[in-house]
């Protein structure tokens, strides 16, 4: 079977589409490699629901150091919570499409069990 994780994101740069990449690779490696339309799709939404949740939490500690450590202009507390708040939310959302995506794909495999089937030659 083709490497479908591949041809994902290819409008993206580099840096980001390896990160993008890595993270549907061990989604595919975590819940099995056959996944359904519906599911792929998911999938696909779910790394970048991760990617926008990783940004929310860097953007939120950037603020936070900004504002206890920055010299000059530093954010305000409003700015503060609103940045804290939306990583929350999106944690909230990553975490939703995560169980979304256990519901789709079947439980997650035991690690054991993959790599020894991995080691056997099947997948």
């Amino acid at each position: 079977m083709p490497d479908r994780v591949g041809r994902l994101w290819r409008d993206l740069p580099e840096p980001e589409r390896h990160a993008l990449r890595g993270y549907m690779r061990a989604l595919v490696a975590r819940y099995g490699p056959v996944f359904d339309a519906v599911a792929w799709e998911h999938a696909k939404l779910t790394v970048e629901t991760w990617w926008a949740t990783r940004a929310a939490s860097s953007s939120a500690l950037h603020e936070i150091v900004s504002r206890a450590h920055g010299k000059g202009r530093r954010p305000g507390l409003p700015a503060v919570d609103r940045r804290m708040k939306r990583a929350g939310l999106q944690l909230g959302s990553y975490a939703d499409m995560v169980d979304r995506l256990e519901a789709l794909g079947g439980a997650k495999r035991d690690l054991a069990t993959a790599l020894r089937k991995h080691a056997e030659g099947g997948r």
